[in-house]
C-alpha cells in the first residue's frame, strides 16, 4: 500500500498492479478527486529533470493542478485547454482526453497528457508521454511546405516577369506554358501556344533543329543562338538555352529560355561601323591587356597593321620604355572597374611620338558580374598641341614684350626726371625750382607703378599695398613728418585706376608734407589706411593738423594741386571727403574695377 505522508487519503495497489503501473510507457502518476496524487512510477520523478523549474511538476502528496501555477500567470493557452480537459474527465462529461503542452518557453520540449477515469471515477490516471520528436516533425514538414509554396510563389513570379521568354514542353514537345514575354516576341498569346508542338513555332527542314535536340539529349542543356519562326513568319533570331528538368514523379519537361538578338545585332552593326569609322584610334584589348581588335584609324595614327598588333600586349606597341610601368597600373585600374581618362605622349611604330587624349573603360559581360575587355580611344591632338604651344610662345613674348614696355616707360621717366633735376640745378629761381621739384616728384610717383609691374608677373594688377608702403616710407626719408602704412595684407588694384590713384595718393602727401609740423610738441604721425568694401575700394589718410589741409589746399598758390586732386578723383569715379576735429582724415572712396587694357589719359 501507498501512503502520502502530507494527506490523509491512501491508495492501496497490489504487487501485480505495482508491477504495472512501473511497466506503463511515458511517466504514469494516479491522482483522486481532489487531484492529489496518490501513486506515480519512476519516471513520473524524471518529469522535474526534464522542464524548466518554473512549471514545478507535482510529486506524490502533491496536486496536480500546481503544474498550471506558471503557466497560467503568463495567460498560457494550453494551460487553460488542459484544466477544460481534466474537468471534463472530473464530471464524467468524457472518459479519457488527451491535452498536447509545451513545458519549455522555447517551445523545444513537448508532452502530450492523456487524462482517464478508473472504475467508479474515484480515482484518474494521468499518462504523460515525451512527443518532442514528433512535433519537430510536423514544424519541419510544416517549414517545408511553406518554403515548396514560397518556392512556387518566386517561379511563378519571375516566369510572369522575366524580360527573357520562356516556353515549359512536354517530353513529347508539346508546348505546356509561356511566359508573356515569350509570346510579345513571337506575336502569339499564351492560349495560342499552349497545346501546340514544337514544330509550330521552327522551320524543321532547318538543320539546326537536330543540333540542338542532339546536344540537349546528349547534356541535358544546350546554350545557342536559334530562329524561331512568329506568328507574321518572320524569323526571330535569339539566344537560347534548352535545359531538360525530371519532376517528382519522374516525368521530363524541356525548359526554353530565349532573348531576342534582332535588337542586339542591330546595336552590333551600329557598333561596328562607328568603331570602324571612327577618326579616332581605338582598340579593344583582353583584360590581360593583349590587343583583340583595332580601327583602321588606330592603323593609320600609329602606322601598325591589324596582323601586327593582334595578340601583342598593346603597352609594349605604343608606350616608352620609361612609361611601361605607368601604362601597366592604368590597365590594372581598368581591370578593377575604374574608367581612366588623361593626356600623354604615345609613339608609333616608328617611334615618333604623338600627343594624345587616353580614355580606358571596362566593358562587362552580359551578367555584369565580371570585367570581359577594356576599351580604348586615343584622340590624336598633335595639332591642338601645336596650335596651343604657339599661342603659349606668343604670350610668352607679349608678356616679354609688355615688361620690356613697362621697363621703357620707367626709364623714360628717369632721363625726364633727370632732366627736369638739371633744369633745377641750373636754376636761380626759387618758385621755379620748387616747381620743378614737385614735377619730378609726381614724374617718380608714375614711375613706381611702372617699376612694380615690370617687377610683377602680372602686368594688369599690382599690389597698391607695396606701392603705398614705399611711398610712405619716401615722403618719411624727405620730410620731418613720420609717414606710416597700417595696412599689411596685399591687397591688387588695376593699373588703369593704381596711376590715377599712385598720383592722387603723392598729391595729398605731398601737400601735407609741405605744410610740415605747425606744432613741434604734437604728435607728427601721417597713416595710410586701405581697405576694400562690398567692392568700393576706401583710402583713409590722418594727420594732426584738424582742418589745415583743407585750409592749406584752398591757398592761392596751391591751386594746381587741388585742381589735380579733383581731376583725379573724377577719373577713378569716386569721392573725397575730410573729416575730424582735433585730428584730419582724409576718405579716398570708389568702385574697385578689373577692366584690364591701357591707362586712359589722366586729363
Amino acid at each position: 500500500m501507498i501512503r502520502s505522508n502530507h494527506f490523509s487519503s491512501t491508495l492501496e495497489l497490489n504487487s501485480v498492479s505495482q508491477q504495472v503501473l512501473s511497466a506503463l510507457p511515458g511517466q504514469v502518476a494516479i491522482v483522486n478527486e481532489s487531484g492529489e496524487i496518490v501513486a506515480h512510477n519512476a519516471k513520473w520523478t524524471s518529469l522535474r529533470e526534464l522542464v524548466e523549474e518554473k512549471w514545478a511538476f507535482p510529486l506524490l502528496g502533491e496536486n496536480v493542478l500546481n503544474i498550471l501555477q506558471y503557466p497560467l500567470s503568463m495567460n498560457n493557452d494550453y494551460a487553460l485547454r488542459f484544466i477544460i480537459a481534466y474537468k471534463s474527465v472530473l464530471t464524467g462529461e468524457n472518459e479519457s482526453v488527451k491535452v498536447l503542452y509545451p513545458v519549455t518557453l522555447d517551445s523545444q520540449k513537448w508532452f502530450c497528457l492523456t487524462i482517464s477515469a478508473l472504475e467508479e471515477k474515484e480515482y484518474f490516471l494521468l499518462v504523460n508521454e515525451d512527443i518532442s520528436d514528433e512535433m519537430e516533425a510536423k514544424s519541419n514538414l510544416t517549414d517545408r511546405n511553406v518554403r515548396l509554396h514560397l518556392s512556387e510563389e518566386r517561379y511563378k513570379d519571375q516566369f510572369k516577369n522575366s524580360l527573357d521568354g520562356i516556353i515549359i514542353a512536354e517530353q513529347n514537345g508539346k508546348i505546356f506554358n509561356a511566359n508573356p514575354a515569350a509570346c510579345k516576341m513571337l506575336g502569339y498569346n499564351a492560349e495560342e501556344l499552349i497545346g501546340q508542338k514544337r514544330e509550330f513555332l521552327i522551320d524543321s527542314t532547318d538543320p539546326k533543329v537536330i543540333e540542338v535536340i542532339t546536344k540537349r539529349d546528349k547534356n541535358n542543356f544546350y546554350h545557342g543562338e536559334f530562329e524561331f519562326i512568329s506568328k507574321t513568319g518572320r524569323k526571330v533570331l535569339v539566344e537560347l538555352k534548352n535545359r531538360v528538368v525530371k519532376g517528382e514523379d519522374g516525368t521530363s519537361h524541356s525548359i526554353l529560355s530565349f532573348r531576342d538578338l534582332t535588337t542586339i545585332r542591330q546595336q552590333e552593326r551600329f557598333f561596328r561601323k562607328l568603331f570602324n569609322s571612327s577618326p579616332n584610334a581605338i582598340a579593344l584589348l583582353d583584360i590581360e591587356g593583349k590587343v583583340q581588335e583595332t580601327n583602321k584609324s588606330f592603323e593609320t595614327v600609329f602606322e601598325y597593321q591589324d596582323f601586327e598588333t593582334k595578340g601583342k600586349y598593346l603597352p609594349d606597341l605604343i608606350v616608352s620604355e620609361t612609361e611601361i610601368t605607368e601604362a601597366e597600373q592604368i590597365i590594372e585600374k581598368v581591370i578593377s572597374g575604374e574608367e581612366v581618362s588623361l593626356e600623354g605622349f604615345r609613339y608609333t611604330k616608328t617611334g615618333k611620338q604623338i600627343p594624345v587624349i587616353m580614355s580606358m573603360f571596362p566593358i562587362w559581360n552580359d551578367s555584369e558580374t565580371e570585367i570581359a575587355s577594356i576599351f580604348c580611344i586615343y584622340v590624336d591632338h598633335s595639332e591642338q598641341h601645336h596650335t596651343r604651344k604657339v599661342i603659349e610662345d606668343q604670350l610668352k613674348e607679349n608678356e616679354i614684350l609688355l615688361q620690356e614696355i613697362h621697363h621703357r616707360v620707367k626709364n623714360n621717366l628717369a632721363i625726364i626726371s633727370g632732366l627736369i633735376s638739371l633744369e633745377n640745378f641750373y636754376s636761380s629761381d626759387e618758385v621755379a625750382k620748387q616747381q620743378l621739384s614737385l614735377t619730378q616728384s609726381r614724374i617718380h610717383s608714375i614711375a613706381k607703378i611702372h617699376e612694380l609691374l615690370y617687377d610683377n608677373e602680372d602686368f594688369t594688377r599690382i599690389d597698391f599695398q607695396k606701392y603705398v608702403s614705399d611711398l610712405a616710407s619716401s615722403f618719411s626719408k624727405s620730410s620731418e613728418l613720420e609717414f606710416i602704412s597700417e595696412t599689411s595684407q596685399s591687397i591688387l588694384l588695376n593699373v588703369n585706376q593704381a596711376v590715377p590713384c599712385g598720383m592722387l595718393l603723392h598729391e595729398i602727401s605731398n601737400l601735407i608734407a609741405l605744410r610740415g609740423n605747425s606744432n613741434p610738441g604734437s604728435n607728427n604721425t601721417v597713416t595710410f589706411n586701405l581697405s576694400v568694401l562690398e567692392e568700393q575700394f576706401v583710402i583713409t589718410i590722418c594727420e594732426p593738423y584738424g582742418r589745415s589741409l583743407f585750409d592749406f589746399m584752398n591757398k592761392k598758390e596751391d591751386r594746381l594741386a587741388s585742381e589735380l586732386i579733383s581731376v583725379l578723383i573724377r577719373q577713378l569715379h569716386g569721392s573725397i571727403e575730410i573729416i575730424g576735429k582735433d585730428k584730419t582724415c582724409i576718405v579716398i572712396s570708389f568702385k574697385k574695377r578689373d577692366k584690364k587694357g591701357a591707362h586712359s589719359a589722366i586729363l
